[in-house]
């Protein structure tokens, strides 16, 4: 039975979603920010699993171009900056622009980047604010693209919560 997938990584700009999607992908980390200018797009197959990653640009001004590429997602990675806690506010906006989008019913992963930028009592701190601004039980990983910590694990995980 071959299984496929689309997933969405959503998020403000310069949280680290292109970062996340090139190193599971097994690119090298860049210290150099390059804006995604609307859409990029990787496939990854693995056994009878293909996955359609699709990271789109995280400017206001990119909002139409998005609203097209939600159609049939099966995940949603919301990525905020763990070292600029205001980019996790914006999560109702990003979910509301999803579920306008999208007939299906998208599962959520809450993705915390740039872990190697912060102290543990800052981490501890935000995964309070993570309970109180996202509101619903969904897996919730910290990341590091510079040093490819937790990222396998959150492509690993997404295979098992496919219905």
């Amino acid at each position: 039975m071959k299984i496929q997938q689309k997933i969405v990584l959503v998020g403000d700009p310069r949280v680290g979603k292109t970062s996340l999607r090139r190193r599971y992908l097994g690119d090298q980390f860049r210290e150099n920010y390059y804006m995604t200018l609307g859409v990029e797009f990787s496939v990854h197959r693995r056994e009878n699993v293909t996955t359609q990653i699709w990271d789109v640009g995280g400017q206001p001004g990119f909002r139409k171009i998005r609203e097209g590429y939600y159609a049939g997602t099966t995940h949603i990675l919301f990525v905020f900056d763990l070292s600029r806690p205001e980019t996790l506010h914006s999560f109702s906006r990003w979910w509301d622009e999803v579920v306008c989008n999208t007939k299906s019913d998208p599962k959520l992963i809450v993705i915390a980047n740039k872990q190697d930028l912060v102290t543990e009592q800052q981490k501890s701190e935000i995964r309070r604010m993570v309970d109180s601004v996202v509101k619903v039980d969904n897996l919730y990983v910290e990341t590091s693209a510079k040093f490819a910590q937790n990222i396998d694990f959150i492509f690993d995980q997404i295979l098992p919560l496919t219905p």
